[in-house]
């Protein structure tokens, strides 16, 4: 027997011991080895990719979560999330008249100045009240609006007596209701 190339002649041996059925399973079984191996190859390919999509998406999540955390210390942020919206103006007014009504000094005679906002900045509505009361109702509504109405400030005082046993004084009040704007 004459030398052949050893493909030549491994592919003949093939042939004589399975026959041209067997040989074409094996080729088919080692096609399929191959495809195998490169759909492996492929897959390995698409983990690491996700790995670092994920790995990327888990950075910028605790970035977004620090910001938020800076944001949640800051605060002047906080004393905006803490402003009543423009939508509840008229809840914070109703709430004033209320505290009034309940330490007798009745609001009646206002005048009011209203500032926009634009959210989420801060808007204000000035506020100015005529009133009579006693010097102790007086204090004590001041002291229930600055505890119950915190956006709302207490910016001028005006105090009047008319005579000297009077227990009533004009009383002019004038406060800065801020607010924020409402959400687009």
């Amino acid at each position: 027997m004459a030398l052949m190339p050893a493909p030549a002649q491994c592919g003949r041996l093939l042939l004589r011991r399975f026959g041209r059925s067997g040989l074409g399973v094996l080729l088919g079984l080692l096609g399929l080895l191959l495809a195998l191996g490169a759909w492996q190859r492929q897959q390995q390919a698409n983990a690491t990719q996700l790995q670092a999509r994920i790995a990327q998406s888990v950075a910028q999540w605790q970035k977004l979560q620090a910001a938020r955390e800076a944001v949640r210390r800051d605060p002047v942020v906080a004393l905006l999330e803490n402003l009543p919206q423009k939508s509840e103006i008229s809840a914070v007014l109703f709430q004033l008249q209320e505290l009034g009504a309940a330490h007798q000094v009745v609001l009646s005679e206002a005048d009011y100045g209203f500032t926009s906002a634009e959210a989420p900045f801060a808007g204000r509505v000035r506020l100015h009240f005529r009133t009579q009361a006693g010097y102790e109702d007086l204090r004590r509504l001041l002291q229930a609006v600055h505890e119950q109405l915190p956006a709302l400030a207490l910016t001028r005082v005006g105090l009047e007596r008319k005579k000297i046993g009077d227990g009533r004084l004009e009383t002019s009040l004038e406060f800065m209701l801020y607010f924020r704007g409402d959400a687009p």
